[in-house]
């Protein structure tokens, strides 16, 4: 393994007729390394730069926090949480395997959504009023129009 110009570069050679079964390797492994990644941050990273009430989901601190890109290994995107978030509008996505929410307060042209995690997701909304949220806010374009979304990377049942 050789190398490139910054700590999360690295390449390597492999013969062409490999190819198929490297991919074969990565798609059958990916799950569950990001199952165990998401699993392993959230018990280390619940600290949030910014505390918000759902009503605070919005362009402008979007915009007032986008001063300080490029993010990156160094520079991480800002993490916000939400206490005591009252989620409405379930829809889980591939098979329960992903989640599209809305929280009760926040501008309605917020979508909420939570990668690989929504069977556990659906299971603790079904037993609590309220979860504690924590994400990042996201530009999503599609069909030509932008949107932003909160990315919930942690969740948990709110203490109160």
């Amino acid at each position: 393994m050789q190398f490139g110009g910054h700590k999360e570069a690295g390449g390597f050679s492999l013969e062409i007729d490999k190819i198929p079964e490297l991919a074969k390797l990565i798609f059958d492994n990916a799950d569950n390394w990001l199952a165990e990644e998401q699993m392993t941050s959230t018990s280390e990273q619940t600290e949030s730069l910014i505390s918000l009430k759902p009503e605070e989901l919005n362009p402008k601190i979007f915009q007032e926090l986008s001063i300080f890109e490029p993010f990156g290994h160094e520079n991480p995107i800002p993490l916000y949480s939400i206490k005591n978030a009252k989620i409405y509008h379930t829809k889980p996505m591939t098979d329960g395997k992903h989640v599209r929410f809305r929280i009760l307060g926040a501008p309605e042209s917020i979508q909420c959504l939570i990668w690989n995690r929504g069977k556990d997701f659906l299971e603790l909304i079904s037993k609590s009023v309220s979860l504690d949220l924590w994400g990042s806010l996201e530009e999503s374009t599609f069909r030509s129009k932008t949107s932003l979304q909160f990315i919930v990377n942690y969740f948990q049942e709110s203490e109160n």
